[in-house]
């Protein structure tokens, strides 16, 4: 006949036992924290001595500008206006779009944290390429909705409508092309007075480095 063994409180435990438990406890939680690191839930270092940097600012979105002309030239200034805003009815996309006021990496991706980035230089409403990149991922822990802005945009088909708003204006582009690509390949070109737009973000379901691009050209008089 087995003896009744009553249950002990942890302060009952021997020191060994105690130190044994601990550190099962912070192996465990570092395998964890290891793990969602990895995934890119959490950074794999941390700075503790460094101070909180401020949010970048941004350049008001919308804004119109002056676009200078060459010093010998009698053009006058053109006008372009920066989309403020871009919706894809067909995959539920209806995001405010952010412009950076400066391109380095850091300011970029504390953008991307908060939605759509245009990218400074690219095209306008008016004409030229328009470069907007945000973030996507199906996980359904990310609890920021920023990291979903661009959710499903390889579910994208050709004739699909794009609209990009900005100043009051409105222009919708259709689809041409979807494919995925290598971050090293995906180079836009800004130049041309056609109106044309490229969106871009990450393949969740592939590796790190491939990027889902999404070519589209004016389907539209700017309204």
């Amino acid at each position: 006949m087995h003896p009744i063994r009553r249950n002990r409180s942890i302060f009952e435990l021997p020191i060994r036992e105690l130190f044994r438990l601990f550190a099962q406890g912070v192996g465990f939680c570092a395998a964890i924290y290891l793990t969602l690191a990895l995934f890119g839930f959490l950074p794999l270092s941390i700075n503790v001595l460094a101070p909180l940097a401020p949010v970048p600012e941004e350049e008001p979105r919308g804004q119109a500008y002056d676009l200078p002309t060459a010093p010998d030239s009698d053009e006058e200034p053109r006008t372009w206006t920066v989309p403020a805003r871009v919706s894809i009815p067909k995959i539920g996309v209806d995001a405010e779009v952010r412009v950076p006021a400066a391109v380095d990496v850091s300011t970029l991706d504390a953008l991307l944290a908060r939605g759509a980035v245009y990218y400074p230089g690219s095209g306008a409403l008016e004409g030229g390429n328009i470069f907007i990149f945000g973030h996507s991922t199906n996980w359904a822990v990310v609890q920021n909705q920023a990291y979903k802005t661009f959710n499903d945009l390889d579910e994208l088909q050709p004739g699909d409508l794009i609209y990009l708003s900005g100043e009051g204006w409105e222009a919708p582009y259709e689809v041409e092309r979807v494919r995925v690509a290598p971050d090293s390949e995906v180079l836009v070109s800004f130049g041309g007075d056609e109106r044309r737009l490229t969106l871009s973000t990450c393949n969740t379901f592939g590796l790190k480095e491939e990027r889902i691009v999404v070519e589209a050209r004016a389907a539209g008089d700017i309204d």
